[in-house]
């Protein structure tokens, strides 16, 4: 259990120090080369990304209003029904909002600015989700843990490996996947502490 902390502050170390610094770094880059609009598209992300992801996501509400229709004695299974159902369409959210970002990116680079241009979409694609993620919610921070380094990931199989969008797109919700059952464990984990199941 020890080692996987160990992994996962090294993971977060790395992802800290991508969104600190990939963003400049790429910019500077992409500057460089003269890749304006590729710029253009990256600032235009991080400031309308926020307000396309809040209206992707309202239909979580559907599943919240549920929930506060059940009353005061809501049903255990109930909760977890709907809570998985939240936590489900949130992934399937970002999962299209990042693959989307990417292969828009992607598909304007060419061998000279495919890297400055896949660090400059990390930045593009994550941005607004961890601007959206609540600091006190475990769920979300999963989320946008998972949703980054997924995003890490397929960035480095493009590099190195020639897959088809439809295999990154598999890969990206494969983790994501994986961040859901740790969303979910985390719930079922909390009551169990707190002596409600």
């Amino acid at each position: 259990m020890q080692s996987l902390e160990k992994i996962i502050s090294a993971l977060v170390l790395l992802l800290m120090l991508l969104n600190i610094f990939g963003g400049i770094g790429s910019g500077i880059w992409l500057a460089i080369i003269g890749e304006w609009g590729i710029i253009g598209y990256g600032i235009a992300y991080l400031f309308l990304g926020p307000s396309a992801l809040s209206l992707a996501m309202s239909p979580v509400l559907i599943f919240a209003a549920s929930l506060a229709a059940m009353g005061d004695n809501p049903n255990k299974r109930a909760i977890y029904f709907f809570t998985f159902l939240g936590a489900l369409y949130t992934i399937v959210v970002l999962t299209v909002w990042c693959i989307v970002t990417f292969y828009f990116f992607a598909k304007q680079a060419d061998e000279s600015s495919y890297i400055p241009i896949l660090i400059w979409s990390y930045g593009a694609a994550t941005g607004p989700i961890v601007y959206l993620a609540e600091s006190d919610n475990d769920s979300s921070i999963i989320a946008t843990f998972f949703a980054q380094f997924a995003y890490v990931v397929v960035a480095l199989l493009a590099i190195f490996f020639s897959l088809t969008m439809f295999d990154l797109t598999i890969v990206f919700g494969c983790f994501m996947l994986i961040g859901l059952i740790m969303q979910f464990a985390t719930v079922i984990l909390k009551d169990k502490y707190r002596g409600y199941i």
